[in-house]
């Protein structure tokens, strides 16, 4: 995760365990998205570059969740070329039907 433009996670999350804590809360979001329908997309997408909150949690939601299959995912690196970004991550996600 990169905090410094995000001021204010500083003080919701206890440094250094943001990582953790972040992948925790991205865990239980991507849980309550395991209601989608047969041959629906999901797309999951963080502002971070950290396998612990990208990677990590997509693979661990696949383990237990067999009726979800990994489409597509990327991981979109920092640059400030053509334009200032922190880097992200996004995979698509699609229910079995």
């Amino acid at each position: 995760m990169i905090v410094p433009r995000s001021a204010r996670l500083h003080h919701h999350f206890r440094l250094p365990n943001v990582p953790h804590d972040l992948a925790a809360a991205q865990r239980t979001l991507l849980e309550k998205a395991a209601l989608l329908k047969p041959s629906g997309r999901l797309c999951y997408s963080t502002c971070s570059i950290q396998d612990a909150e990208n990677q990590d949690v997509v693979q661990a939601f696949l383990k237990t969740h067999s009726q979800f299959q990994l489409t597509q995912d990327h991981l979109t690196l920092p640059s400030t070329q053509p334009f200032d970004h922190d880097g992200a991550f996004t995979a698509l996600l699609t229910h079995r039907s």
